[in-house]
């Protein structure tokens, strides 16, 4: 009983926290997708080491001749 009584609380407390999130675009049927990216971190986040930055990012991407984008996206964190 303790236990279904905790997972209860501990199911309505990140469910108090969630934010509402819209659909922005649905594709429908067979897919594939390529995903890039970078980061300005110079080395991996953690307690025990600097945070250093750089001012500037970039990536390459490379796609077949018969390749088509269909649509493109910033994400910013």
């Amino acid at each position: 009983m303790k236990k279904i009584i905790s997972c209860s609380f501990l199911l309505c407390v990140i469910f108090l926290y969630s934010q509402n999130i819209d659909l922005y675009n649905q594709f429908s049927g067979k897919i594939d997708f390529t995903m890039i990216g970078n980061t300005l971190n110079t080395q991996e986040n953690g307690s025990t080491i600097d945070c250093v930055i750089t001012t500037s990012s970039s990536t390459i991407l490379n796609l077949d001749a018969n390749d088509t984008i269909e649509s493109a996206y910033l994400y910013w964190y």
